[in-house]
């Protein structure tokens, strides 16, 4: 996925207004997570929990013990982390007794332990024109969504060897002053630019391509 002039420019006032405070939880996350032998696992949860607002939805109790079971194991890193997670959690019922694929919660569940692995959220999905799959079976809608996971990683990967966006980073750089933030994967400070121009309705008036 190539950036556009319109990209590039939202990307432009995004890396001028994402703050510390944007930031600095996924950081902590990160490096509670580095120190396994030192791990408040309740602290960890509740910063988790606040920060990715996991108390929306409706997700029971028992959903979100058993997701915080996964997230503190130590993950495969295979080519598809996401299908037995999904598959597992679907079990669990919503508080109104419902059941549910929780894609972009497992993507965050995935992308704290691998950086390079993409978030999914409603920001990053209107940005790329890509929608959680509603329609079909479970494993039809599981492999549409890793789908559009390789999709998103792929122009993740593909941004950064652009001039012009490798401007963006050094501007964001300059900006925040943040040795740790820029020490992030790439894929994850793309990542940090979209959800900051899908939060902020940076440049809606823009056709996205």
């Amino acid at each position: 996925m190539n950036l556009s002039i319109h990209q590039l420019a939202m990307f432009r006032e995004a890396a001028d207004r994402l703050v510390r405070e944007d930031y600095q939880p996924y950081l902590e996350l990160r490096r509670m997570l580095a120190r396994p032998a030192d791990l408040d696992r309740a602290a960890f949860r509740k910063l988790f929990t606040r920060y990715y607002v996991l108390n929306v939805g409706g997700l029971s109790r028992e959903w979100k013990d058993r997701f915080f079971e996964w997230l503190f194991r130590a993950l495969q890193h295979g080519s598809d982390p996401y299908t037995h997670i999904l598959k597992d959690l679907y079990q669990y019922p919503r508080l109104k007794g419902d059941q549910v694929l929780a894609f972009s919660f497992v993507s965050k569940l995935v992308a704290i332990h691998d950086e390079s692995r993409p978030i999914f959220d409603a920001h990053v999905g209107n940005f790329f024109g890509l929608g959680a799959p509603k329609i079909g079976s479970i494993d039809h809608r599981i492999a549409g969504f890793i789908t559009n996971l390789d999709r998103i990683k792929n122009a993740y990967e593909t941004w950064p060897r652009d001039p012009r966006f490798q401007k963006l980073l050094e501007i964001l750089k300059k900006r925040t002053n943040d040795s740790e933030l820029m020490q992030c994967h790439p894929n994850r400070l793309c990542d940090f630019l979209v959800w900051t121009v899908g939060r902020l309705k940076i440049g809606e008036d823009h056709a996205e391509g």
